[in-house]
């Protein structure tokens, strides 16, 4: 009864009286869905703008894994007066299933020319609204308004009793299938609830009580995937195929990393590119060692959604080295995903803070003479990077 456990937890922290508070306030009810974030907003240059968890998505990213190629294609599809309706101070944030392709809209920002959130846009109508205009699944909000006294002394029922007889007569069913029910609303199987209390209908944000239930079994499902997850580490080769491009990036003097020839004007595609003719030169100098190298990933980047997005590397010479053999792929994805930003993870105990230094310094030195500033990765991204919590 993880709605009961939750309800009594708030109970024991904050006593009957906050409890009762807490219910006959203004409150929005939805479903909590386990997607990964994705949010999209319109630039001053009317062109869209992607963003993830930790940040924008950058060309390297795309390059990186297809992961988000299904959420972009849908945007990048929508009839251009679609785009002019959509205002370039609104972020519109989704729980994103590659796997299904659904794009579910669960709130919009809105924000100032700095990019600071002023408000939330959380309203049943107003995200329906949108979700019409853009092509998405409407949000799951199930309930919004103030329970009735007849409902609010149901939950407080099933909260409150203890004794056995008549909490076997109650509890009959989860909580969050009876909260629906109290609702009126038709029972379906959900993963949680999410109640959001606010102390008046303008919802403010500053002073909203979040409460999510999950039903039990899901989140045991959440939790041993993520403690297996956890426990996959990258095999020692990445870090030592690491080892070996730095050496070599180190051993490009000034003048060599200037005399190569890039074509690209923005940062993010100028990075990729000399990334591309880095690795081409590494590879035939001294590709030959790893020939054959087999090398253990974490499980879950096996899934087509996080294979190379080979559509966007344009250099056929590219492409052909990375078919060669399978260890050249993960070469090309380490040296694509490592040095993008001085502030680089790395989680092997094979390297000494003196490495951990000289690879800040080279991602630095490249970034001066090269690019300008870039979106960081570790190599294995992180499974929870992509999945919401």
């Amino acid at each position: 009864m993880q709605g009961l456990n939750s309800l009594n937890g708030i109970l024991k922290k904050n006593g009957e009286e906050f409890i009762k508070e807490l219910l006959n306030r203004y409150v929005v009810i939805n479903e909590k869905l386990n997607g990964s974030y994705f949010a999209v907003k319109l630039n001053q240059n009317n062109e869209y703008e992607f963003y993830k968890k930790t940040g924008q998505i950058t060309h390297a990213d795309r390059v990186l894994n297809k992961f988000y190629n299904k959420a972009i294609h849908h945007f990048e599809a929508l009839a251009e007066e679609t785009k002019l309706e959509l205002p370039d101070f609104y972020v519109f944030c989704f729980e994103y299933f590659p796997h299904k392709s659904r794009l579910v809209l669960s709130h919009i920002h809105e924000v100032d020319q700095n990019n600071s959130v002023i408000r939330t846009l959380q309203t049943k109508k107003i995200l329906e609204s949108w979700a019409r205009t853009l092509l998405v699944e409407n949000p799951p909000i199930f309930f919004e308004g103030r329970l009735s006294e007849e409902q609010q002394h149901s939950i407080m029922q099933f909260v409150y009793t203890s004794d056995l007889e008549k909490s076997e007569e109650i509890h009959t069913k989860p909580f969050g299938q009876f909260l629906l029910e109290l609702l009126g609303i038709e029972v379906k199987a959900i993963e949680g609830l999410v109640f959001r209390f606010y102390d008046d209908e303008a919802r403010n944000e500053e002073t909203v009580n979040v409460l999510k239930l999950i039903d039990p079994e899901i989140e045991a499902i959440i939790q041993s995937t993520e403690k297996n997850t956890q426990i996959q580490k990258a095999d020692d080769f990445i870090w030592l195929i690491l080892m070996d491009l730095m050496n070599y990036i180190e051993s490009l003097s000034k003048s060599d990393i200037l005399a190569l020839e890039l074509k690209e004007t923005t940062p993010q595609r100028k990075y990729v590119e000399l990334i591309n003719v880095l690795y081409i030169n590494y590879i035939k100098e001294y590709g030959a060692k790893w020939d054959g190298l087999e090398i253990r990933i974490p499980e879950y980047l096996n899934k087509a959604e996080f294979e190379l997005n080979m559509d966007l590397i344009k250099d056929e010479s590219v492409k052909q080295l990375i078919e060669t053999d399978p260890i050249y792929m993960e070469i090309y994805r380490v040296l694509l995903n490592t040095f993008r930003n001085p502030n680089i993870k790395i989680s092997s105990n094979l390297f000494s803070d003196t490495m951990k230094y000289n690879l800040k310094s080279q991602i630095e030195r490249l970034s001066h003479l090269i690019l300008q500033n870039q979106t960081n990765e570790s190599y294995f991204t992180s499974f929870f990077e992509f999945v919401g919590k």
